[in-house]
């Protein structure tokens, strides 16, 4: 799941800061989802950090494919 979110990121020209004024949710929980350090986040985080990166929630957190 982190690595679908960084890519995500990346490609949508957003840094981790700029990802997290666009959701509201600190810079420090966006890297720890990255880095895997953070595995289940609440259903609110994936709304607002999918709608930000512009690509479904299922494709971020659930679909398991790249």
């Amino acid at each position: 799941m982190g690595r679908k979110i960084k890519i995500a990121r990346v490609i949508a020209g957003y840094t981790q800061k700029e990802l997290a004024k666009a959701t509201g949710i600190s810079v420090d929980y966006i890297s720890m989802l990255e880095r895997g350090k953070i595995n289940n986040p609440s259903l609110k985080q994936m709304k607002k950090i999918s709608k930000a990166l512009g690509v479904p929630a299922s494709e971020l957190f659930f679909n398991d494919e790249l």
